[in-house]
């Protein structure tokens, strides 16, 4: 599935499935707000969601979601995918992040202060025991 969508083209999703007889569908804009709904008849395992010019229109610009459910006549339970994705007016691409130069520190912490003043604790305990 694509991340970033520019407003106003066509989007298709394809999916694989395994014992479902059905695809339903919720796509959701920026706003919280549903903007469409199918249920798509599988066959062979294979379907695709194509969603038109008119449904993109629909979407705000920014995150998305889209809540893919796989129902089969004879599961009761259906399985179902989520995702979000960006609208976005002119066609760019998410921004990535090098890992190569990233550098990881472990945090240390002395623990020779503690060390001392148990020794010096346990020390004075046996001085006054002796005593």
């Amino acid at each position: 599935m694509e991340k970033v969508v520019q407003r106003g083209d066509d989007f298709k999703i394809g999916i694989e499935t395994e014992n479902a007889d059905y695809i339903l569908y919720f796509l959701t804009n920026s706003e919280g707000k549903q903007v469409s709904s199918e249920t798509l008849e599988i066959e062979n395992n294979d379907t695709v969601i194509n969603l038109p010019l008119e449904k993109t229109q629909n979407l705000g610009i920014g995150a998305n979601n889209i809540k893919i459910f796989a129902i089969s006549d004879s599961v009761l339970k259906p399985d179902f995918y989520e995702s979000s994705f960006m609208i976005i007016e002119e066609k760019t691409e998410l921004p990535t992040s090098l890992t190569e130069n990233v550098e990881f520190s472990e945090n240390k912490s002395d623990y020779s202060i503690f060390i001392i003043l148990i020794v010096a604790i346990i020390g004075v305990i046996i001085y006054l025991k002796k005593r």
